[in-house]
């Protein structure tokens, strides 16, 4: 879910609520899911709790069954598990993302997921994800060892540098550190 889906609260994007909550269903022939149980927590009860309504109002593809078949194509208490993940940012607005939001994002992760790094989060991933795909598309394989290295740097030291210049543009802030990077 990003920002501008209504499964994603405003109040939970604006305060860098993220997360991923897997939820378990029980889906019925006709593809209705009931019995919905939070099978991993994002560790916010808020997301967890938008995963759920989210899974709630889907309605799954059922196949019909095949001519003759005894049984219908869905049996009755199939079980599946549904990912649903809560992102506050995509490729499109990573461009628009400034320090001052990554350091909400930062303050997040590092109270709801204190074990992780920086580096964990999935924003940095993103990013990290974005200059080698683009890295490669403007230099083919070989640099590319160098460039995730300098990535991994820049991903260090991120946060820091970011605290202290809140009005710059974060991806701005992260390939100026690449590039002082001995990679």
């Amino acid at each position: 879910m990003r920002p501008a889906d209504p499964s994603y609260p405003e109040a939970l994007h604006s305060k860098g609520v993220q997360g991923l909550v897997e939820v378990r269903a029980t889906l019925g022939a006709d593809g209705k899911p009931s019995d919905l149980v939070v099978l991993n927590s994002s560790r916010s009860p808020a997301l967890d709790e938008a995963g759920l309504a989210l899974v709630r109002r889907l309605q799954f593809a059922v196949k019909a069954p095949t001519e003759g078949a005894s049984s219908p194509a869905i049996p009755n208490a199939t079980q599946v598990v549904v990912p649903v993940e809560f992102l506050r940012d995509s490729l499109g607005t990573l461009s628009k993302k400034t320090c001052a939001e990554f350091g909400v994002d930062v303050a997040y992760h590092r109270a709801t997921f204190p074990e992780q790094q920086v580096g964990d989060m999935s924003v940095i991933k993103m990013t990290i994800g974005a200059m080698v795909l683009g890295g490669f598309q403007r230099t083919g394989p070989s640099p590319l060892v160098a460039l995730a290295k300098k990535s991994k740097s820049a991903a260090r030291d991120i946060a820091e540098a970011c605290a202290t210049s809140p009005e710059r543009l974060f991806l701005e802030q992260f390939k100026e550190l690449m590039d002082k990077s001995p990679g």
